[in-house]
């Protein structure tokens, strides 16, 4: 299952980095797997992907979430039938927590499907709110379009009193322990939870997604780099402009060996 799963994600990859194909090895059709409406995904139109601990695909779409363990496609939507019954259809984005369960952000609410199974629902988020997540800690925060930041306590969001916010619409994503923040008009360093923020880099962000140790950035120039943590400062990779402007926009960054 790990192997298949592997060579899904690199097919999605390479159509967006084709020159990422080691030049050792030949592109073979048949390394390719596409996963359609024909093995039961409930829309071709994919909104978003994450993979479980037990090597399972998790895809959002327009119509609900699908489950894909290699052979067999689960779908959960709102209907009363569904076994895994969602806030919303519209999928926007899953996020894994090794040790929590899995969340689910939907047009209608925020969902934790829990490791036993069970979908707990925060329906006062609906509409446009953003979502940061962290397997390590295990922890969730969510900023409403008002600029109310609520942090997730294990049982349900409590609102943080704070200053005022980056703009809601500009706020990419952020490290773990909320010190350094990625917006579309730069990145900040200090505090997410209290609010004190200094600007580190006024670069304008195209796109930024957080790791333990490390964030991968790409500016509006379309320039991709690694922004190291434990110095703090941004180290060149290269240019993808002309795939952005080719292929769109960028939803997920792996790194190769993950």
């Amino acid at each position: 299952m790990h192997k298949r799963t592997y060579i899904l994600l690199l097919g999605l990859l390479l159509g967006l980095f084709p020159d990422l194909l080691p030049v050792d090895i030949p592109a073979r059709a048949d390394f390719v797997r596409t996963i359609s409406t024909r093995e039961g995904l409930s829309n071709n139109s994919i909104l978003s992907l994450a993979q479980d601990p037990a090597g399972r695909i998790w895809m959002g779409t327009c119509e609900g979430l699908n489950i894909w363990d290699g052979t067999r496609m689960d779908v959960y939507s709102t209907q009363p039938e569904s076994a895994l019954r969602l806030s919303g259809n519209l999928v926007e984005r899953i996020h894994v927590c090794y040790g929590l369960g899995t969340w689910i952000v939907t047009d209608y609410g925020l969902d934790l499907v829990e490791i036993g199974g069970a979908v707990r629902h925060f329906t006062q988020f609906k509409g446009v709110y953003r979502m940061l997540a962290w397997e390590k800690p295990e922890q969730c925060l969510v900023l409403t379009q008002a600029g109310h930041l609520y942090n997730f306590d294990g049982e349900d969001f409590l609102e943080i009193s704070c200053p005022p916010l980056p703009a809601f619409e500009t706020l990419l994503a952020s490290h773990p322990s909320g010190s350094v923040i990625f917006t579309r008009h730069g990145i900040y360093t200090g505090n997410l939870m209290t609010g004190a923020l200094d600007v580190l880099d006024e670069k304008n962000l195209l796109f930024a997604q957080s790791r333990e140790e490390e964030a991968f950035v790409v500016g509006t120039d379309g320039i991709l780099y690694r922004f190291d943590y434990s110095h703090q400062r941004l180290e060149y990779l290269t240019d993808i402009g002309d795939e952005i402007r080719a292929h769109g926009e960028i939803k997920s960054i792996i790194r190769d060996g993950d």
